[in-house]
């Protein structure tokens, strides 16, 4: 049956490039978002990265950011947390633009089956 108001999370698998290696599968749990919220999310987002800001390291912004739509993780050796994810973010240079392409791309294509 389809659902009017969709799960407030949802799980999705992200490729995060590690040096030397294949690309490493991080299993995400993600908040959802309204077509509207998505809208004044990303637009802030770009305005951020546009603009720049001065609170704190780039890992730590992106920190900030991500928690607001990264509800946890699965099969990770660390639990999740602010300084869990921003450990991510300081190891895995293309982790913060891999994670937000991958919510947009749930928000917008999903599963579109076989």
């Amino acid at each position: 049956m389809f659902k009017i108001t969709p799960n407030p999370t949802f799980a999705a698998t992200v490729e995060i490039a590690v040096p030397g290696e294949k690309a490493a599968k991080l299993k995400l749990v993600f908040r959802h978002k309204t077509r509207d919220q998505a809208k004044e999310f990303f637009h802030r987002v770009s305005e951020e990265a546009k603009n720049g800001s001065d609170d704190g390291s780039p890992a730590s912004r992106e920190r900030k950011v991500l928690e607001e739509i990264v509800a946890g993780w699965e099969d990770v050796d660390q639990p999740f947390s602010g300084d869990a994810l921003e450990l991510v973010l300081l190891n895995y240079h293309n982790a913060s633009s891999a994670i937000l392409d991958a919510y947009m791309e749930q928000l917008t294509q999903a599963r579109r089956g076989n």
